[in-house]
Parts: C-alpha cells; structure tokens; sequence
C-alpha cells in the first residue's frame, strides 16, 4: 500500500456530499431520494431520520419537517409526509398530542 494515511475527505477522488460508493471514492453514485450523505468519502448514504426528508437525489442532508411535526418513518422523500406523527425513540413513543402538558409546569415556585 501507499505510505500516506490520508483521511477520505481529503482525497482528490473522494465522493462529494450528497454522494457515496463502496469505497468512500470515485465512481460515486448520488444518494436516493429520502436519503443523504453529510460528509466526503462516504461509503453509504444513511435514510433521513424521523422527522426529516429529501425530495432530491444527491442531498448532503435532509430537510427538516418543523416543530410539532415528524414524519411516519425514516427515509421520508417529500414535505407532504410530514404531519402530526408520533415520533418512536427506542421503545418508548412520544405523541405530539400530550405535549401540551408540558405546559403545565411550575417556575420559580408560581404557576403561569
């Protein structure tokens, strides 16, 4: 092999963002719809988490949906499959309809 250790991202033959191959370099391919990659030299693209989308090949990172909205799965590929979603963390789901309770916090002592 070469003497040098280069990292990936500085390899003049590296995949750009938005792109990836099985070795992190040229011939890349773009990243599907509903997925991205963040950084060069990337050998997969990752699905857009919960909550996020790509509607476009090539992305370099997802769009997010907004507050008080999530999306039904990861690898959402429009802002239409954004809505009031339950977002799963591990076992346990968080509905946006029982966020209002958290409004009902004490400060300082004194409510409101």
């Amino acid at each position: 092999g070469e003497g040098t250790s280069a990292p990936l991202d500085k390899a003049p033959d590296a995949c750009p963002p938005g792109e990836a191959s099985g070795t992190g370099s040229k011939p890349c391919v773009p990243c599907a719809a509903g997925s991205f990659s963040g950084a060069a030299g990337a050998t997969k693209c990752q699905r857009c988490p919960q909550g996020s989308w790509a509607n476009e090949t090539g992305a370099s990172a997802c769009n997010d949906c907004g507050a008080g909205a999530s999306t039904k799965r990861t690898g959402a590929t429009s802002a239409a499959d954004c809505g009031a979603f339950a977002r799963v963390t591990g076992v346990q789901t968080i509905s946006y309809e029982t966020s209002a309770d958290d409004d009902g916090v004490v400060v300082d002592g004194r409510s409101g």
